[in-house]
This record gives C-alpha cells, sequence and structure tokens, in this order.
C-alpha cells in the first residue's frame, strides 16, 4: 500500500508539475501574442503617419499648382488689358492721323 502511495504522490507532482509547465508555456504565449499586437500597432501608427505626411505632401502641391494656375491666368488678364489698351491708343492716333486731313506745308 506505501509502494501505492507513493507511486500516487509522484503521479501527482507529476502532473502539478506539468499543469505549473503549461501555465508558464500559456502565459508565455500570452506575452508573446501581446507583444506582437503592440508591435503590429505601432506599425499601424507609423504607416498612418506617413499617409498623412504623404497626403499633406499632395494637398500642398496641389494648392501651390492652383496658385501658379491663378496667378498666371491674373497675369494672362493684365497682359491682355494692356495690349487692349495699346491697341485702342493706336487707333485714337490713326483716328487722329487720319481726321486732320493731308498734310500741308506751313508757311513762314
Amino acid at each position: 500500500i506505501s509502494k501505492e502511495l507513493e507511486e500516487t504522490r509522484k503521479m501527482q507532482a507529476m502532473v502539478k508539475l506539468q499543469e505549473k509547465e503549461h501555465r508558464q508555456k500559456a502565459m508565455q504565449e500570452q506575452v508573446r501574442q501581446q507583444r506582437l499586437w503592440e508591435q503590429n500597432e505601432k506599425k499601424i501608427k507609423m504607416l498612418d503617419a506617413k499617409e498623412a505626411v504623404e497626403r499633406q505632401k499632395r494637398k500642398e502641391k496641389y494648392e501651390n499648382e492652383l496658385r501658379q494656375q491663378q496667378v498666371q491666368q491674373k497675369m494672362d488678364r493684365i497682359l491682355s488689358n494692356e495690349d487692349a489698351k495699346w491697341q485702342a491708343v493706336q487707333q485714337q492716333r490713326m483716328h487722329l492721323v487720319s481726321s486732320r486731313g493731308p498734310a500741308t506745308p506751313r508757311s513762314n
């Protein structure tokens, strides 16, 4: 009977040891999973930040192009207006010259 009791105690001790090892492995796996999760979260945040920077760069580029376009259009309008004014002045000169009639020599 004492031999059986000793065998039973050994078995119980072995089972307890296996349970303890299993719990430790489960805890280690849980810690490993948590670390992986945190690393993935960090990667996601970095990628999100990178994407936000790229979006901002694209937005700034678009805004600059738009601004340049607007400046160019304004310059074109100004030049067009100046050209129209110049042409109007030229037409007035031609009109004035033609309305004077033929040039007559002056006598002194």
